[in-house]
């Protein structure tokens, strides 16, 4: 059987990004997608030109039913809207104990704000035992470092996506044990590389590999992606 993968973030009508390029993804790595929304998105291919996030309530609701019904084997977060909706994500991780990836969301690649609140203490919160996958943007406004993202929330691992570096894209896998790099050749960008490089990360785990081995695989199809 499939494992079920949870995705956790925002909808993105017209696919490019979100649960919906989550559910692609996971789909795609041998996992059964289910997915929750914690915002709905005002959005097509090139631009955001707003969001509005849902109830937390309701949002703790399906996710809650979906935890305690489907046993996810790994969880991944995307957008979290706002500092309300992050509690009541908390909640629901504090049911399950298994694989979990953050992919920290600050702004579309439009530029587009993504998140209400405090960015830095929402996804920090959320860091202990995740392995986590800022790109460089993303790790300056989470205020901290590869390494402090370990030591000072605990992370998992810390996997710093290279998109944005001049020349050749290298992402660094910064775990305890040491760092290791995933070198690889510039291709055409496309929106929504950030969620199906973390929902495939989630995949492989749910699926049993290892993490650098879940890395790999996960590149290589966000490889065949921008390819295709």
């Amino acid at each position: 059987m499939r494992p079920v993968v949870l995705a956790i973030g925002g909808l993105d009508p017209s696919g490019g990004a979100g649960i919906l390029a989550d559910a692609e993804a996971i789909r795609a790595c041998g996992g059964e997608p289910m997915c929750v929304p914690t915002a709905l998105t005002e959005q097509t291919r090139s631009r955001v030109s707003s969001w509005t996030a849902v109830n937390a309530t309701r949002f703790g609701s399906m996710a809650r039913a979906i935890v305690e019904d489907e046993h996810p084997a790994a969880v991944k977060i995307g957008m979290l809207a706002n500092g309300d909706i992050t509690s009541r994500v908390q909640l629901v991780l504090r049911m399950s104990t298994r694989p979990l990836v953050v992919d920290p969301v600050f702004a579309s690649s439009s530029g587009y704000a993504l998140f209400r609140g405090n960015y830095k203490r929402a996804y920090k919160s959320l860091c202990a035992g995740a392995v986590v996958t800022p790109n460089l943007l993303e790790v300056a406004h989470l205020g901290s470092s590869p390494a402090g993202l370990l030591d000072d929330n605990a992370a998992r691992a810390v996997l710093v996506k290279g998109g944005h570096r001049k020349g050749r894209p290298i992402d660094v896998l910064f775990t305890r044990d040491g760092e290791q790099a995933f070198e690889g050749t510039r291709l055409p960008d496309k929106r929504g590389t950030g969620c199906r490089l973390a929902s495939a990360i989630a995949t492989y785990l749910a699926l049993g590999a290892e993490l650098p081995e879940a890395v790999r695989l996960a590149r290589e199809y966000v490889r065949g992606y921008l390819a295709g």
